[in-house]
């Protein structure tokens, strides 16, 4: 009776076990890789942009910590492209997507917060690297050029501080020569 009694208190204990931690969300590879995959599509909506040449720069804006607070994540993508396809020299500009997490964790493109038509005011052609971000502040390193520079090699290294406002809009807040 007792190994009765054991095998019966295990198998009701064990469902319990395996159903007590709650599920993690996804790592961060995971969440980047689904990130730059709905930006290439909103991009492609509305831009020309070519994979192998553009940017496709990933940041955390509100981190994903809670699988049941999945509303509460943001993410945002720096891409490159041309907006409305003008074709032509200098029309291929950075963007910013910001990315959410929808029901059944499908991951979409807020096109009300993104640019276009949000304001990214970052006016350099490309950039080399993120520096920082908070959920309201992305600092970027770009390139722009000097007075005497080619159309192909901007000289000028620069450094700018975007800040979100209230409009949700990235102004620029700084600009710093380096």
């Amino acid at each position: 009776m007792n190994k009765l009694n054991a095998l019966l208190i295990a198998g009701l204990l064990f469902p319990a076990i395996s159903f007590a931690s709650d599920p993690k969300p996804p790592s961060e590879a995971e969440i980047q890789a689904a990130a730059i995959a709905v930006t290439k599509n909103y991009a492609n909506a509305v831009a020309c942009t070519e994979d192998e040449y553009g940017i496709w720069s990933f940041l955390t804006l509100q981190p994903w910590t809670d699988y049941y607070a999945r509303e509460d994540a943001e993410f945002a993508v720096i891409w490159s492209g041309d907006v409305g396809c003008a074709g032509g020299s200098g029309t291929v500009g950075v963007n910013l997507a910001i990315v959410k997490v929808g029901a059944g964790n499908s991951y979409y493109v807020d096109a009300r917060d993104s640019s276009p038509p949000a304001e990214f005011e970052f006016y350099s052609r490309s950039f080399e690297s993120v520096v920082a971000n908070t959920s309201d502040v992305i600092v970027l390193e770009a390139f722009e050029h000097g007075r005497d520079d080619a159309n192909c090699c901007p000289s000028l290294r620069v450094r700018y501080t975007l800040k979100r406002d209230e409009n949700r809009d990235w102004k620029l807040h700084q600009r710093q020569e380096i």
